[in-house]
């Protein structure tokens, strides 16, 4: 349960930081290749001195897919939050957290208690809740943003069953590893679109990227840690939850965004929520 706790606010500041790239002007693709090389560089000076396991297909395989799907998802998020308000980018972000659940119970048979359902039920209607207030500007153009929030809810689920996947097909002890192959593979591929693209880095989204990078790497292994201490069924409930309370305080606080009734009364179910799923 320690490293749940540890894991929730690690998952806040990295996600967050984000914006706060967004808010400093920072492009999207830069920060992410520069987080994405960090992280793997730093998981690249951990194996050299402590070894490399022996490789199989299926790490790989995991590893490459696992990568393109992370810098899909970070870059949707990120984008999002260019035209979209941090309340409901995050909504779909969130959100997300029945995609994995339900891989769970579906592809690695995990099975729900009743109590474990209403502590899922209520995590939706809070997550529903605590964003259902939010509007959109006129300017923006609203299928593109329908589009952007369903491409992050998709992503990110995805995201978050690969990851999960790697305790499930007995990688555990390879999760260093697998990390780095999924971070390698995410830093490759936005340099490519950046080649694409014809952009070049600048020094403040390559150090805004590194930073974030260095959050990333210890928020990565805990994740995958926790993973393998605590149910899907119970984590993913619980730091959406979690999280979702931190994001509309820091909405309001921090990114001075409007907060109503709709917003409380989401929080309790939120409370509600993770009070079930761990009782």
């Amino acid at each position: 349960m320690l490293f749940l706790i540890l894991t929730i606010p690690l998952i806040f500041a990295f996600s967050h930081l984000f914006k706060f790239a967004q808010v400093k002007k920072c492009e999207a693709v830069p920060v992410i290749t520069a987080n994405y090389f960090v992280v793997s560089l730093v998981l690249l000076v951990y194996h050299v001195f402590n070894g490399f396991p022996e490789i199989s297909k299926g790490m790989v395989g995991l590893g490459v897919l696992t990568g393109c799907v992370f810098i899909l998802a970070l870059y949707s998020y990120t984008k999002g939050l260019e035209f979209i308000s941090v309340n409901l980018c995050m909504l779909s972000f969130r959100l997300s957290v029945v995609i994995p659940i339900i891989a769970a119970v579906l592809l690695w048979g995990e099975v729900l208690s009743m109590s474990k359902i209403l502590g899922i039920i209520l995590c939706v209607i809070a997550i529903v809740f605590m964003s259902s207030s939010e509007s959109v500007s006129k300017e923006v153009n609203l299928k593109k943003v329908i589009v952007v929030t369903l491409l992050i809810f998709i992503l990110q689920g995805l995201a978050q069953i690969l990851t999960q996947a790697v305790h499930y097909l007995n990688f555990d002890n390879v999760r260093q590893f697998i990390l780095m192959l999924i971070t390698t593979t995410a830093m490759f591929l936005g340099i490519c679109i950046m080649i694409f693209n014809r952009k070049k880095a600048t020094k403040k989204e390559i150090k805004m990227g590194a930073f974030i990078g260095v959050v990333n790497a210890v928020c990565l292994v805990m994740i995958l840690k926790t993973l393998t201490l605590v149910s899907a069924s119970v984590f993913w409930p619980v730091s959406g939850c979690s999280l979702v309370v931190l994001d509309i305080l820091a909405a309001r606080f921090l990114w001075k965004e409007a907060m109503n009734y709709k917003i409380v009364l989401g929080g309790c179910f939120a409370v509600s929520s993770i009070y079930i799923i761990l009782s």
